[in-house]
């Protein structure tokens, strides 16, 4: 198979394992999914899904070198989002308060009762190595290194924000020193590092993101207290818990997702608080692995100022 891909370009997959899991029902889910979580009729950006993400992630860990083990954990990272990703945490966790982590609490219990134990069994692969992140570095690791899954969303982002040049010259850049992702240029570091900052501020932990996060989990929170919607339905398919609160005749629910569609969210005056995310990755340098923080002041400075912003939260 021969995938084509935005930031990775045409790469040819023919390992069966990966083919099988490319093929089956659970990976093919993820086509319905909207990455940002709010879908684009209730947004101000539009989304790509978290199918083409779950692939770019396993593009990018193939071109790293990655084991097969490890390009099969990142095919299968998002494997538990549930329809409208993160804005689950708003519907059955606590997203208001900044953590944004459902998915991943759910990911066994998830994954056990899908088709993927079955094929991962098939190919003598164990299941509960795959889903365990701490195995996989390159794949998954905790904040603010770099790793496939930051890296794929990031860019994929500045791919259709920004510019496409941006992608090519990071990508360039990125290299693995004792399973660690790294950046080998200063430049490129520092672009990608500042480049998912802008992310963070203009978009996800923005004004206008949060906003539309808090009424469109709200428009569900009310479906499932009035029993239109259930927390099961969120395995069903976007378009289907769509169609059911579309249709619905409360007049509350009606009057958020008009207020979405037409730009013009009323202020309730609560405070509510978005994941601050942000990377410092580490530069490959003659003195050894340093952090863009430390060799770029400026960047330092302005990661410090808007962590301290994010903490104040937003009034909606």
């Amino acid at each position: 198979m021969v995938i084509k891909d935005e930031l990775y370009g045409e790469v040819e997959v023919s390992n069966p394992v990966l083919l099988e899991l490319i093929g089956s029902d659970s990976l093919k889910r993820l086509k319905e999914i909207s990455q940002y979580g709010v879908p684009d009729q209730y947004y101000f950006k539009k989304n790509f899904n978290r199918f083409d993400h779950s692939i770019g992630v396993m593009l990018l860990l193939k071109s790293l070198g990655a084991s097969l083990e490890e390009q099969v954990a990142g095919l299968l990272h998002d494997v538990s989002v549930t329809s409208f990703s993160h804005i689950a945490d708003w519907v059955l966790s606590e997203g208001h308060l900044g953590q944004e982590d459902y998915h991943d609490s759910i990911h066994e219990t998830f994954v056990s009762k899908t088709d993927i134990p079955g094929i991962l069994k098939k190919y003598k692969f164990s299941t509960e190595r795959i889903l365990d992140d701490k195995n996989f570095l390159l794949l998954e690791n905790n904040l603010p290194y770099i790793c496939a899954d930051r890296v794929d969303y990031a860019l994929r982002e500045i791919f259709y924000t920004y510019d496409p040049e941006i992608v090519k010259e990071c990508l360039s850049a990125l290299t693995v020193n004792k399973n660690i992702l790294v950046f080998c240029e200063l430049s490129a570091a520092g672009l990608f590092a500042n480049k998912f900052l802008d992310l963070q501020i203009t978009h996800w932990g923005s004004e206008e993101a949060v906003k539309r996060y808090f009424f469109f989990s709200n428009a569900l929170k009310r479906g499932i207290k009035l029993n239109i919607l259930s927390p099961g339905d969120f395995w069903k398919s976007e378009k289907e818990i769509l169609q059911i609160i579309e249709t619905n005749k409360d007049q509350q629910i009606k009057e958020i997702l008009k207020s979405l569609s037409n730009d013009d969210m009323p202020t309730v005056g609560e405070k509510v608080y978005k994941k601050f995310r942000y990377v410092d990755p580490f530069v490959s340098t003659g003195q050894g692995l340093k952090r863009v923080s430390s060799l770029d002041k400026k960047f330092a400075k302005r990661l410090e100022y808007e962590r301290s912003s994010n903490l104040k939260g937003i009034l909606v």
